[in-house]
């Protein structure tokens, strides 16, 4: 799935195309790869937030200087986001162990 894409184009066009592909009346026994067959649907929630893919960009969605393009650009941070909770859980372990 596309959960921590940074690209609203890509989350976009992969929306669009499993719009045009999703059946609700898929056959678990049909010739269909397994990814097709347990996927909700395009507008289904990807987190226990109950956000769908479009919606988790929009929240994570930030806009930066490069200046080596000199431009800004804009993206999802979510997966600097996840990082950093995984680095502070971590953290947090590693010193609740030295007490």
């Amino acid at each position: 799935m596309f959960k921590h894409a940074t690209s609203e184009k890509t989350i976009k066009a992969y929306v669009e195309a499993r719009r045009r592909d999703h059946r609700t009346d898929l056959n678990p026994t049909a010739n269909v790869p397994p990814w097709r067959r347990d996927f909700g649907g395009p507008d289904e929630p990807v987190n226990k937030g109950g956000e769908t893919l479009l919606k988790r960009y929009e929240s994570n969605e930030v806009v930066r200087y490069d200046p080596r393009s000199e431009k800004e650009l804009t993206y999802s941070n979510s997966y600097e986001a996840k990082r950093i909770e995984m680095i502070k859980t971590a953290l947090a372990e590693l010193t609740a162990k030295k007490r």
